[in-house]
């Protein structure tokens, strides 16, 4: 999986992939594809619900207890205005 990952991540194709790694088929790669894409969609859907039950500050803090989050701010955001999504809140966290 992690060569697929690689390759992708190094702008190469999946029929690139599979010219070099023949033992690999087709619908394996589109199978491992599509796990990592649901994965995403329920880390996703994970993280609107603790925005939702927690509010902003309280994901930051959830996030930053995860060892998510490398700093602690949480004293600064408080302070900050709300925002109103989930989207806006992991915005916030990665500009920051």
């Amino acid at each position: 999986m992690q060569n697929l990952f690689d390759y992708i991540e190094g702008g190469d194709d999946l029929l690139e992939f599979l010219d070099d790694f023949p033992s690999v088929t087709h619908e394996a790669a589109i199978a491992v594809l599509e796990m990592a894409k649901k994965s995403v969609e329920l880390r996703h859907k994970g993280l609107e619900v603790l925005h939702r039950e927690l509010g902003s500050v309280g994901l930051v803090e959830f996030l930053r207890d995860m060892g998510l989050v490398q700093d602690d701010y949480t004293e600064w955001r408080k302070h900050q205005p709300q925002p109103d999504t989930m989207e806006e809140t992991v915005w916030r966290i990665e500009v920051r």
